[in-house]
């Protein structure tokens, strides 16, 4: 009889240690870009919010993207809305002269915090404005004028991205919780299929749609 009282024992000593962590809980966090023509952007949004299954343990948010924020992601339209408001000021301050607006001389652009120390170019200062060449923010471009009468008006352009080629697409964030880690998984990639269907109802390339950030935890 000692030996099946030492087992029995032996077993009740491992039941506890099986079940130490009972209610552990595992988290996936992804995010997916979708690229796709600004015209098309609040459709593709609504499509998505209401589209999209839910899924257990799982949140799905939906936003504009506005890029990475480098002035290469900046739309050329952008450059010309700063051209076409720095025009605009630069007439109103010949008129108010009493001169007419001649060619450009110089075109500058403007990036980072500018002011009276850090502004280049023929003392232009923002007075302390920042601006940030970034599809999110303003472009700035300092642009000077000859006059009719030989003198020079020097203004500045700011052509905002936000009406002017940006948003640049969608950004599709899933935080799945799950038991284990696998059952997580399948639920972000559930989100993830749901999501890239309708990106081809869209008539956008699988190339289009990509995931830019991946993460999960254990706790």
């Amino acid at each position: 009889m000692l030996p099946v009282i030492a087992l029995s024992l032996f077993a009740v000593a491992c039941a506890p240690q099986a079940q130490q962590y009972p209610n552990r809980i595992a988290s996936v966090r992804e995010d997916m870009i979708s690229r796709l023509p600004q015209k098309d952007v609040q459709r593709f949004m609504n499509a998505l919010r209401s589209d999209v299954p839910e899924q257990p343990g799982c949140s799905v948010n939906v936003n504009e993207w506005q890029g990475y924020g480098r002035s290469a992601n900046v739309d050329a339209s952008v450059y010309e809305a700063a051209l076409d408001d720095a025009r605009r000021k630069a007439l109103a301050i010949a008129r108010r002269m009493g001169t007419g607006l001649g060619s450009v001389q110089s075109v500058s652009e403007f990036s980072g915090a500018a002011d009276a120390s850090g502004a280049q170019g023929r003392g232009m200062p923002l007075k302390g404005a920042p601006v940030m060449t970034s599809a999110g923010q303003p472009v700035a471009l300092g642009v000077v004028y000859r006059t009719s009468n030989g003198g020079d008006i020097a203004v500045f352009g700011l052509g905002d991205a936000a009406a002017h080629g940006a948003p640049q697409g969608v950004q599709v964030s899933i935080n799945a919780s799950a038991p284990t880690l696998d059952e997580a998984r399948k639920r972000v990639a559930a989100v993830e299929s749901s999501v890239r269907a309708i990106a081809r109802k869209f008539g956008l390339p699988d190339t289009a749609v990509t995931v830019d950030n991946l993460g999960f935890d254990r706790y």
